[in-house]
């Protein structure tokens, strides 16, 4: 959701109409922390009764459809009070940056460290990640193809088992550099090339690690290599950094 950043979420009628579950109780966490934090409008279908529009209610719908309210028929002209609250919902939005470290460095300190200790940052982060659930989406940028290495194909592997998206980004990665995992071939001229990104979003967890390597010339050693680098927890911040690879990554 904070991808498509929607308007409306609509509740299926299964929530309203079948017991209540941990399932069901996940989604509901979801969907309100969703709409808390960007105001979208919470729908709910299928209200026949009475102890529906309750239910619809209690878990945080403003809005209802069902055979409670009138069976389908020709659309109504809406009333402006309805045209008004509909249109309340639609929310200016920044524009994607060209690059999530510039999104994030523009508002957080930089520090600098060389990849030896960006790497054990890099392992933790994913390591985090891969406790989150189903709904966490995991992306990552890689500058060339050769460091998405066998052993990064496992840990990723092992990632998009659990997750509901895992993306890796780099010059010369195949559609699929690991199974389950989406690859996405960047251009050489892409800023993301001297990038090592790694973002993690799900509904009640957000972050963004970021770092540009420095232009030192030839002869470092690879875990010698220096970046500048930054990291935030702060959820909007994270989400923006990670719309920035999101909308390199095609739809499958």
């Amino acid at each position: 959701m904070p991808f498509l950043a929607p308007d409306v979420i609509k509740l299926d009628l299964r929530l309203v109409q079948e017991n209540p579950s941990r399932r069901v109780a996940e989604i509901v966490h979801a969907v309100s922390a969703e709409a808390e934090r960007t105001g979208a409008l919470v729908l709910a279908e299928g209200i026949e009764t009475e102890q529906h529009r309750q239910t619809a209610l209690a878990l945080g719908a403003r809005y209802g459809q069902g055979w409670m309210f009138g069976r389908p028929g020709e659309l109504r002209p809406s009333d402006a009070r309805q045209k008004s609250a509909l249109s309340s919902a639609s929310r200016a939005r920044q524009l994607d940056r060209v690059s999530p470290f510039e999104t994030v460095a523009a508002q957080r300190g930089v520090r600098r460290a060389n990849k030896r200790l960006l790497l054990a940052l890099s392992l933790q982060i994913e390591a985090q990640a891969r406790g989150l659930g189903a709904s966490a989406v995991v992306l990552s940028t890689f500058q060339q193809a050769p460091f998405f290495t066998a052993k990064t194909a496992a840990r990723y592997t092992a990632m998009a088992e659990h997750a509901a998206l895992v993306g890796a980004l780099g010059v010369g990665l195949s559609e699929r550099p690991a199974d389950g995992v989406r690859g996405v071939a960047l251009e050489q001229a892409d800023p993301l090339r001297g990038e090592w990104d790694v973002t993690v979003i799900a509904p009640h967890f957000a972050m963004a690690f970021v770092a540009r390597e420095l232009d030192e010339g030839g002869g470092v050693a690879d875990m010698e290599r220096s970046f500048d680098f930054a990291t935030t927890y702060d959820r909007e911040l994270a989400i923006a950094a990670a719309r920035a690879m999101m909308s390199r990554v095609a739809p499958a």
